[in-house]
């Protein structure tokens, strides 16, 4: 029995020798992955832009503020938010006080809060280095109401209870822009958190993550706890994602409904005109399974060739028109459904050269 691998082999060496319909595969092959691309794959490099610009305005950020001052959450409280699975980075501050420069008596004050939990992405480095306990970091928006011209100097509050070595200048954007108009203190032990911020992982996991952050903030009366989130934005971002989606699947479904009928043709007009080789096949011994093997093997090996540039032409197109590029998987599964709908579309005519009578194909008038 001849074996898959040699049948394969067979197939594209028949696909080279016969130029022109494997030429028309190769054509229609690639136009089905570059319409698909440059039409469905520009929707889903649109979508996921609008997502990212979504997701970068705060729709995943989870705010907890703690209304009652004597039953507030530990400093530990972050530990326990960063550790969730679908919690990609949290901090907490506690709870504010003001202070000045303890050099220029006359400074104006400025709010203060301990910092809890390891400096996020939305908190930058500007000079020094982040504070320890008994040390500060300054917002370098406040600097100048402090009268601090340089990372270095000290704060003091304005009741007297407590000193702070500035050390670094810091700047707040995205998700914790609010922190740009404070300064922080380095964690303190002794104090509890006033307010959490946490922002999930997706979207769509900011509910339930909003939920487990109640649960384990390790307070007597939890309805104390005010949590915010932005569900308008989280709204949003599950509409665009589900119309842009649809708009995509649709695109995609019309080029490789397209691809496959064109290349279905092709292939049986193909069958048709070399009817007496595959009826010569059958009469040498040739089961009808490896003639219908010949015949998608056939179409698979120059779809592949097609996909590969279907797949380029597409992908230059859509950077061009989009600056961006459509997601990977969604690259990949057009590439995969190109070369199955060539395969699928060479079923009929595999199914028509088996089926014969290789005596009737092969008699003589």
């Amino acid at each position: 029995m001849t074996s898959l691998r040699s049948l394969l082999g067979e197939s594209g060496r028949v696909a080279f020798a016969n130029r022109a319909s494997s030429l028309v595969v190769v054509a229609v092959t690639a136009a089905t992955c570059l319409l698909a691309l440059a039409t469905a794959g520009r929707s889903a490099a649109t979508e996921s832009a609008v997502v990212a610009s979504i997701d970068r305005a705060g729709s995943r950020l989870i705010v907890v503020t703690s209304a009652s001052p004597e039953d507030r959450p530990p400093p530990d409280f972050v530990r326990r938010a960063t550790a969730l699975a679908d919690v990609d980075w949290a901090l907490a501050v506690g709870p504010a006080i003001d202070v000045r420069n303890a050099a220029v008596s006359a400074a104006a004050a400025v709010p203060a809060r301990a910092m809890y939990g390891d400096p996020p992405p939305d908190l930058r480095l500007l000079a020094g280095r982040w504070p320890a306990q008994g040390e500060v970091i300054v917002s370098s928006a406040v600097a100048p109401q402090l009268g601090l011209t340089a990372a270095a100097g000290s704060l003091v509050a304005t009741d007297g209870k407590g000193s702070w070595d500035v050390v670094g200048t810091f700047e707040a954007e995205g998700a914790l822009t609010d922190l740009d108009r404070v300064v922080l203190l380095g964690p303190d032990r002794d104090q509890s958190v006033g307010v959490l911020y946490a922002v999930a992982s997706t979207p769509q996991s900011v509910a339930p993550v909003s939920r487990l952050l109640r649960q384990i903030a390790d307070v007597r009366d939890p309805t104390t706890l005010s949590v915010t989130t932005s569900d308008e934005l989280v709204e949003l971002s599950a509409v665009v994602t589900g119309q842009l989606g649809v708009v995509a699947r649709q695109q995609a479904s019309g080029a490789m409904a397209a691809g496959l009928i064109f290349t279905a043709v092709t292939l049986y007009a193909s069958i048709g005109a070399r009817r007496r080789d595959f009826g010569r096949r059958r009469a040498l011994g040739a089961s009808r399974s490896a003639l219908v093997v010949l015949v998608v093997g056939q179409a698979m090996w120059p779809a592949l060739v097609g996909v590969a540039l279907g797949t380029a032409g597409g992908l230059a197109v859509v950077a061009r028109i989009t600056g961006g590029q459509p997601p990977v998987p969604f690259t990949a599964a057009v590439s995969v459904l190109a070369v199955i709908s060539a395969v699928v579309a060479s079923v009929p005519a595999a199914l028509a050269a088996a089926m014969r009578d290789p005596v009737q194909i092969l008699r003589v008038p």
